[in-house]
């Protein structure tokens, strides 16, 4: 739609785009997308098993990379090339609320100290 893969061009040409409900179905599929690689709330399937598995170099590389990565695409999508509304600020906010509150109450829930501490 914007003839253009540079994300500071993005962001300027974002602005000029007249189909706005494209763009944000667009940002939602952003979200999802990078919400299964950091393992947000509700898309946190795959993680309880993935770090426990591997032995601990490999665990504590995966984990200080993986999620943060994905977090990180997240906040960097949604505040340089999408222009955040209401609705995508709230979404995101109680994403973060539900991800906090569910890893909680999974760490509590856990007796093995190993998985304990590298879910």
């Amino acid at each position: 739609m914007t003839g253009s893969l540079n994300m500071a061009d993005l962001a300027i040409k974002m602005h000029d785009v007249q189909n706005r409900s494209l763009v944000g179905i667009t940002s939602v599929f952003f979200i999802l997308g990078f919400g299964i690689k950091s393992a947000v709330f509700p898309l946190y399937f795959w993680l309880p098993s993935s770090y426990h598995t591997p032995p601990s170099a490999v665990a504590a590389t995966f984990g200080g990379l993986l999620t943060k990565v994905g977090i990180y695409a997240i906040l960097r999508v949604n505040s340089l090339i999408f222009i955040p509304d209401d609705f995508t600020k709230n979404l995101l906010m109680v994403i973060a609320v539900l991800t906090i509150l569910t890893g909680t109450f999974g760490a509590l829930n856990k007796i093995n100290i190993r998985r304990l501490f590298l879910t």
